[in-house]
């Protein structure tokens, strides 16, 4: 080929090299906005890349001689510092997206987990696989924080992996997905989260982890939505505890003696308390002991919401023995009335340390207001004696009303178990044995009333040997119960109170729940799942008085320029001068 030709197919050649460099750059902006390869963003970038290589490789010998010049060597010095300062910034990058801390600066703690999540995941053993499968992810509300969410699991635990599907733009790994879980890809095409381990799977709806405002009444003059809010976290260690714990833990109801059920979905029943148990990976079921006439073998709890009615002898031998067979029992009481009568429970836990007076009611005395006392029989709970159940829980209030008063025997050391009190009424609460009359006519009598700070639950243990020669506690004294080693042996929480855990109050007082799950949870040797849960999403809104919206206004629209421009001015003044 003649040489003029030659050198213009080179810089024809040269010429589109240069210009491949803008689809090669558009391809990738287009992968790096998306997050995912496609032909609208392949295409470009092969070629791109083929334009820049050849322009590169037919004028290579005209780009080397130009660079040796000394001008031409000036600048690849520059150009070569500039790339090592880019290497090591990419270098530094790279150690940091492999080895970080993260940082929760929000007053509320939006991004940090519960407490008793990060215990569960620091258990965590097996492998966990996270899909995210959303159709146009992006438009769904609340997907970032979905996202982050996770990401934050992902920190806590290297043995949980997390991948991003969108089934409207990916159904190629919609379908691998299917495959492997061995079910039909239709069923995978709405927006949830997979949580996979081994064979096991659950899957958490998008209901399940975002909370929509209701829609407008069509009677509502003005409508203001509220913005949905983010409940995933309870779900996500759900569905984590569902496929990492492949055996539920079997916990018993008692029934058949006027007890609360959890099939009553009414405000005084137990379904919340059902809804919350199966969350931590339980298998609940009531058991009426008249029917059945013994206690299933695989029972690792057992739990009588309020036993209204007396026991039989049978009975009361049944459950005798399961708690000298080491057995676990949560007991709640309530005081006495035409409809609650004294179940034999009350003498049965006397042998393990545990004193029942459900005889009184607590009342608090909430002070003076126009010459009238205030009494109340809700007493709010917000100091606890440091153990097991109560950990985590220091300026978390319970709310427990119509509450009877559980004490620790003195001596309770003695028998070999150690009976230690959860926690107390405020010092102005006592318990009243004349509790029939009205709030107001209620007066303390020294002689039959049970004298503040009463207690209010007790929690029972095992002692070793080496413990059993201690010195007894006083009345009601706190031993010191989590310090001691503890044997295999019964364990058992009774509270005064079986209202704080009804449909009424569960969920509508934070410290509540978690209370009672911590019982459940160190009844039945779940100590990792101890401490406070997630914690309802706040919604924070500024109320601006209009002097406060025309100041940011003009703030915002005159005084920021205003403020530019006069430094301006002033730097051009002082140049002049």
């Amino acid at each position: 080929m003649p040489q003029g030709r030659l050198r213009l197919v080179k810089g024809v050649v040269g010429l589109l090299g240069v210009a491949g460099v803008v689809p090669l750059l558009a391809g990738l902006l287009s992968n790096f906005s998306q997050d995912r390869w496609d032909l609208a963003s392949l295409i470009p970038v092969i070629i791109g890349a083929v334009l820049v290589v050849t322009g590169l490789g037919m004028n290579l010998p005209t780009i080397v001689r130009g660079i040796l010049t000394k001008k031409a060597l000036i600048g690849t010095n520059v150009i070569f510092m500039v790339l090592l300062a880019a290497a090591i910034l990419g270098l530094v990058s790279y150690l940091n997206a492999r080895h970080y801390r993260r940082f929760d600066v929000t007053q509320l703690r939006r991004y940090t987990l519960s407490e008793k999540t990060r215990n569960i995941l620091k258990g965590l053993k097996e492998p966990v696989r996270v899909t995210t499968l959303f159709t146009e992810a992006r438009a769904v509300a609340l997907y970032e924080e979905i996202v982050d969410l996770l990401e934050e699991y992902k920190y806590q635990n290297d043995n949980i992996s997390l991948e991003h599907i969108d089934s409207f733009f990916e159904p190629a790994k919609v379908q691998a997905l299917a495959t492997r879980l061995n079910t039909d890809a239709t069923g995978l095409t709405g927006d949830s989260v997979v949580f996979e381990s081994g064979d096991r799977r659950k899957d958490v709806t998008y209901s399940d982890m975002v909370k929509l405002p209701p829609p407008p009444s069509p009677y509502q003059y003005q409508y203001e939505p509220e913005p949905p809010q983010l409940i995933a976290e309870a779900a996500f260690t759900e569905a984590i505890l569902s496929v990492s714990e492949p055996r539920q833990t079997p916990i018993y109801f008692l029934t058949g003696h006027g007890e609360r059920s959890i099939n009553d979905y009414e405000s005084n029943g137990l379904s919340d308390l059902l809804k919350a148990l199966k969350r931590e990976n339980y298998r609940v079921e009531e058991l009426n002991l008249l029917e059945e006439k013994k206690i299933p073998e695989d029972c690792e709890l057992l739990i009588a919401p309020s036993t209204a009615a007396p026991l039989s002898n049978e009975l009361f031998v049944l459950i005798s023995e399961y708690l000298a067979n080491g057995g676990r029992l949560l007991a709640m009481f309530e005081p006495l009335s035409s409809r609650v009568r004294e179940s034999g429970l009350e003498m049965l836990l006397s042998a393990y340390g545990i004193r029942v007076r459900n005889d009184v009611q607590v009342v608090n005395y909430m002070g003076v207001a126009m010459g009238a006392k205030l009494l109340s029989y809700e007493v709010i709970v917000d100091g606890y004696t440091p153990h097991k159940v109560t950990e985590g829980l220091e300026g978390r209030a319970s709310l427990l009303t119509s509450a009877c008063v559980v004490d620790a025997f003195p001596g309770a050391d003695q028998m070999g178990y150690r009976a230690s009190v959860l926690f107390r009424a405020p010092p102005s609460a006592w318990g009243e044995r004349d509790y029939g009359k009205q709030a107001g006519s209620i007066n303390f009598d020294r002689d039959v009333d049970e004298k503040g700070p009463v207690a209010l639950a007790v929690a029972v243990e095992p002692k070793d040997e080496g413990a059993a020669g201690e010195e007894a506690p006083e009345m009601g004294e706190e031993s010191g119960a989590g310090q001691a080693q503890t044997t295999d042996g019964p364990k058992i929480v009774a509270f005064g109170d079986v209202d704080f855990v009804s449909n009424k109050f569960l969920f509508n007082v934070p410290g509540n729940l978690d209370l009672v799950l911590n019982a459940v949870n160190w009844l039945a040797g779940k100590e990792a799942h101890l401490g406070i849960g997630p914690r309802e999403p706040e919604q924070r809104v500024a109320n601006l008085t209009p002097r406060n919206q025309r100041l940011i206004y003009w703030t915002t629209v005159a005084g920021l320029p205003g403020l530019c421009i006069f430094l301006g001015a002033f730097v051009w003044l002082v140049r002049r001068l």
